[in-house]
């Protein structure tokens, strides 16, 4: 099966066909760093979106936290 894979391709490099049609990537990878930090936004997310995501993260922690106390016996529940 991997020898048909072997046989079927191609002696050229992916990335050498990019540089023979012409692609530069330090341009292409400068020009969207910029155009992010010009918007503002972190990973495609608005500042609302990222908030609300800090605030789940947060939640988790705490309640992850709260269980391996419980487990370990650190604290005791009431009941």
């Amino acid at each position: 099966m991997l020898d048909d894979f072997l046989d079927d391709g191609d002696s050229t490099n992916f990335l050498d066909e990019l540089e023979e049609e012409g692609f530069d990537e330090s341009q292409s990878s400068s020009s969207a760093a910029s155009s992010s930090r010009s918007r503002g936004n972190f990973l495609g997310m608005t500042p609302r979106q990222r908030a609300i995501l800090s605030l789940l993260f947060f939640f988790w922690a705490c309640i992850a936290s709260t269980m391996c106390l419980v487990i370990f016996n650190r604290i005791s529940l009431p009941f």
